[in-house]
């Protein structure tokens, strides 16, 4: 059906272009013959025939202001086009291709039931005056959900609340208060605070390619008594086969630096593929004081948790 739609709506976008031609050279010949008549009658000093002129002329600068006002504001809709972003959401219909996307997912060592999303996404635009970028986000945890927030100035968050899709995916938009222009790329960053209180969290960081994409990364950071094994952590792209079921494409061994950070690049995603990082929980949900807080023994306090959280541009926090 999509693509019976997208197609009607080719068609359609045809025809129109074709009379928005033919109408623009009617415009032209118009003003110029309108110059053109008026510069005649005005040398030979015939007043009736300048009046009729002068009067082709105006109907011709009429036409061409119209003209020029009505492609501004085409323009302006096709570079943010807010009313159908929500049934045509992606970014081409905003303006943008997305260079490279980076999930950083981090579990807190303190309460393992708080986790922390810092996504990075660089955009590049190819349409002029592009100020809003789409995100879109769905996790696996029960619990409270702040809202996001960027971490950039000059970048804000548009909507009070994401948006709830029927794919069970929340989206929200932000806007970038100085407007990109063809060619020129930003990133952004964006943080948001997920708290798993019913305890159902599952153990991956996955993002499945629904808009073209040059490079996407995920690192999840976790205490390393939470994963049953380091050797249980795998990279995985899946696709979907003929029959509608997903198939592991590829699926390699990820290892932790000394940071504790796990993190895989792939350099070229393919559009409808799922990539993830997976692993096997040890301990989670974690056992529970009997006044409800989280029961840290047996394992080291963390001093000073700062560094967890802290972003640079050249890099994990």
């Amino acid at each position: 059906m999509w693509g019976v739609l997208s197609q009607g709506r080719k068609s359609l976008g045809t025809v129109g272009s074709v009379a928005e031609f033919v109408a623009n050279i009617v415009a032209l010949i118009t003003l110029v013959g309108g110059f053109v008549l008026a510069a005649v009658k005005i040398l030979r000093n015939n007043a009736p025939g300048q009046v009729a002129a002068l009067s082709v002329l105006a109907v011709g600068v009429s036409y061409a202001a119209g003209w020029l006002t009505s492609a501004r504001g085409r323009r302006r809709h096709a570079v943010c086009p807010m009313a159908e972003a929500a049934t045509m959401p992606g970014s081409h219909c905003l303006g943008y291709t997305c260079v490279a996307t980076h999930f950083e997912w981090i579990i807190d060592p303190e309460d393992p039931r708080h986790t922390t999303q810092i996504m990075r996404k660089t955009v590049k635009a190819f349409a002029g005056q592009v100020q809003i970028v789409e995100n879109r986000y769905r996790w696996t945890g029960e619990g409270r959900e702040p809202l996001p927030s960027t971490q950039v100035p000059g970048q804000r968050v548009l909507s009070a609340d994401p948006i709830l899709r029927e794919d069970a995916y929340r989206v929200f938009y932000v806007f970038l208060d100085t407007p990109l222009t063809r060619g020129e790329t930003t990133t952004i960053v964006v943080r948001q605070e997920f708290y798993d209180d019913q305890g159902v969290l599952q153990p991956f960081l996955a993002m499945t390619v629904s808009e073209l994409l040059g490079e996407l990364t995920l690192s999840v950071r976790m205490p390393s008594d939470l994963l049953a094994s380091p050797r249980a952590v795998h990279a995985v792209e899946s696709g979907t086969a003929a029959n509608g079921q997903r198939s592991t494409l590829n699926r390699c061994p990820v290892v932790a630096d000394d940071r504790g950070v796990i993190t895989h690049t792939w350099r070229k995603v393919v559009l409808g593929n799922r990539y993830e990082i997976r692993w096997v929980w040890k301990d989670y949900p974690p056992a529970a004081d009997p006044d409800g807080s989280v029961d840290l023994r047996g394992r080291e306090p963390t001093a000073d948790r700062s560094s967890w959280f802290r972003w640079r541009p050249d890099g994990l926090g």
